[in-house]
């Protein structure tokens, strides 16, 4: 449990499990502002991990199972304790002391010959308001990253018609034209393209699934690139595995560039010109997709299979080409934003690991 939470932890805003105290059993247990919970057990090495309890105020709280709780004995100021328990400075001590495979621990006698470093009470309340103040941008950050994903999901269902209808329920003010639904059979044939060529090399390889280019192939022959799939711009491909959002596999769009797939994905290229990044969200949109991957994939024993007839046989919702440039260009914004909430995130978490390395010794 403790992994779910920061360095510090406010009590008066928690939401989190809870038990009745109504006799005294606990009583010697009960934390107070300032105490650290360490975590004695984890499945890896974030055993020690530790959060610190800060503003009880009423509330009566102990330390869960597979932890213990820690009380400094020096004065001590609000966040420093947390913050450092944390750092690299300090846990790099407690690494060689876990003991276990399957499931690594620290016992009390181990925790309590570590070192622990502390400056004057004025300054450790400087360094934890320093981390506080990170601590808030970052989860600021979070919260629009979450708004904004929360936001797409949102636009994906109600921009795109549903299953038997033929407008979406939001639409951009200028258009009111009927959607068409076409049978993908219209659009798409199967893509037979292999790299008999050597147009394309290991550094053109696609992953599928994240629809990015991985510079150093996916570990197979030189050999054997001449049976790569050639997958083009515009080019659509199925991914059978199974996940919690696509539990039939997913279809993608290449909007990355020229470059080789496995074999094994099945391909299809476009028979006439279409609008890229609206096909991206389109194939994106899950209430759409589920459905229509349910009546054209077979159960395999790793992963979907396509079934290629069915699949073009089913039909697409599908807007004038104007339409469809807006609404494409609307989801690449809001990704654009997505990315930039995302990379806010990466770049202040490692602000604060250089940090948590810089005021520790």
């Amino acid at each position: 449990m403790l992994i779910r939470y920061g360095a510090v932890i406010d009590v008066s805003e928690l939401q989190g499990p809870s038990i009745h105290i109504d006799d005294n059993c606990f009583l010697g247990d009960r934390l107070a502002d300032g105490d650290i919970v360490m975590a004695d057990t984890a499945e890896d090495t974030t055993a020690g991990k530790c959060v610190e309890i800060q503003h009880l105020m009423n509330h009566e709280v102990v330390a869960g199972l597979h932890t213990f709780p820690l009380r400094p004995i020096v004065p001590k100021s609000c966040g420093y304790w947390g913050q450092y328990l944390n750092s690299l400075r300090f846990r790099n001590q407690l690494f060689p002391l876990m003991q276990g495979t399957k499931v690594i621990s620290l016992s009390r006698a181990a925790v309590s010959s570590v070192a622990v470093h502390y400056p004057s009470q004025p300054e450790q309340r400087l360094i934890g308001q320093f981390f506080k103040t990170l601590d808030s941008l970052i989860a600021a950050a979070e919260r629009q990253e979450g708004l904004l994903k929360q936001k797409k999901q949102a636009c994906l269902q109600l921009m795109f018609p549903q299953e038997g209808k033929t407008e979406p329920r939001l639409r951009f003010s200028a258009f009111n034209d009927t959607w068409k639904r076409i049978a993908l059979a219209s659009v798409l044939k199967i893509n037979e393209e292999r790299n008999n060529t050597s147009e394309f090399g290991f550094d053109r390889t696609i992953s599928v699934s994240t629809m990015h280019f991985k510079p150093e192939g996916n570990g197979a022959a030189h050999a054997s690139l001449e049976t790569y799939r050639v997958l083009r711009v515009g080019d659509v491909a199925f991914e059978g595995n199974r996940h919690k959002e696509y539990p039939y596999g997913h279809v993608v769009i290449n909007d990355i560039g020229d470059g080789l797939m496995s074999s094994r994905f099945r391909s299809f290229r476009p028979t006439r010109p279409i609008c890229v990044p609206f096909w991206k969200y389109l194939l994106q949109n899950r209430y759409i997709m589920t459905p229509l991957l349910l009546r054209s994939t077979m159960r395999g024993t790793l992963m979907n299979e396509l079934v290629v007839d069915d699949f073009l046989r089913q039909r697409i919702p599908m807007p004038s080409l104007h339409e469809q440039l807006k609404i494409g260009d609307f989801f690449e914004k809001l990704d654009r934003l997505v990315e930039n909430a995302e990379g806010r995130i990466v770049q202040l978490r490692k602000m604060k690991s250089s940090y948590l390395q810089k005021l520790f010794i």
